[in-house]
């Protein structure tokens, strides 16, 4: 049989125990994070493999649709399809070495622009 004392002092020792274990928690939820931050690529990659795969998935007709179209154009006019391959590289690789001038310039002219109240 407790007594009530006994029963005020097994409560006072849970929640000491308790306090203990939340800051321990606390303590080991922030190493974590603080260890994590050597996975944040490859789980930023795995975010953008996933979000493409659900873009795959969410206009998978239109994408047959255009994969079918090239397949048909490259079969009936190859050379032609080469061609417009070799453009299209050729613009994707234009846009990426103009977009960090683009994103500078653009950026620049925003911080010119005075807000109006």
């Amino acid at each position: 049989m407790t007594t009530p004392s006994g029963t005020l002092l097994d409560r006072r020792a849970l929640a000491a125990r308790r306090e203990a274990l939340v800051l321990r928690s606390a303590e080991l939820r922030a190493r974590l994070g603080a260890d994590s931050g050597v996975f944040q690529p490859v789980l930023r990659l795995a975010d953008r493999a996933r979000a493409g795969a659900e873009v795959l998935s969410a206009h998978r007709p239109a994408i047959l649709l255009a994969v079918a179209a090239l397949l048909g154009a490259a079969v009936l006019r190859p050379r032609q399809a080469v061609g417009l391959g070799v453009r299209t590289v050729a613009i994707w690789q234009f846009a990426q070495h103009v977009r960090p001038v683009v994103r500078t310039v653009w950026r620049l002219l925003v911080a010119r622009k005075p807000r109006q109240p």
